[in-house]
């Protein structure tokens, strides 16, 4: 969640900064809408991989065509009956998107792990989250340091993803996951204080 709250926050100055003839606003728009599916399924995303592993991929295969059949039907007919032009392609493609894995892939992933089928829905809310505070702490801190400048921009992402880390650390770790975590960081520093003696 860390880059893609980043780049909500900081999208549109990151636009204007690299191509400044350019409407940045109307570019962040259509980024977000385009990267929305992964603000909600970003946690579960490597759980994809197990339809590989449990040789079912031709029912995921089918569910991504069918899923593209229904874009194309959508879009079309969004196109055709509102005035949404360009933001009817993006927007309408991260929401059947999501509708597929929540429908779908993540219930389907559950069964193959041996999991009820709602299992992973708690998942992809603290993937919401995650990336919610993490862009909410980008907005933070573009309103006190204005992105205005490559040099500004580079520092204001730096700053809000030691914050979102940190954030995240409490966000999607579990207690014993933290603990670890604490060890590893631990035995490291240990490691590091050897190699500098």
């Amino acid at each position: 969640g860390i880059p893609l709250g980043s780049f909500i926050a900081f999208g549109e100055a990151f636009f204007s900064i690299w191509m400044p003839t350019q409407d940045a606003h109307l570019l962040q728009i259509l980024s977000v809408l385009t990267c929305l599916n992964l603000v909600v399924v970003n946690g579960v995303m490597p759980l994809g991989a197990l339809f590989t592993v449990y040789n079912k991929v031709k029912p995921q295969a089918v569910a991504w065509v069918i899923q593209g059949f229904v874009n194309i039907v959508f879009v079309f007919i969004a196109l055709k009956t509102t005035d949404l032009g360009v933001f009817a392609v993006a927007g309408l493609s991260s929401i059947i998107n999501i509708t597929r894995q929540f429908v779908y892939s993540v219930p389907l992933v559950s069964k193959y792990l041996g999991m009820k089928w709602y299992s992973l829905f708690p998942d992809l809310a603290f993937s919401a989250l995650s990336c919610g505070v993490v862009a909410g702490v980008g907005y933070g801190i573009s309103a006190l340091l204005p992105p205005v400048n490559r040099l500004m921009l580079i520092v204001s992402c730096g700053i809000t993803a030691i914050i979102g880390a940190l954030a995240n650390f409490f966000i999607i770790l579990n207690r014993s996951e933290r603990r670890y975590v604490i060890e590893f960081l631990n035995k490291l520093k240990d490691k590091m204080n050897v190699f500098v003696s």
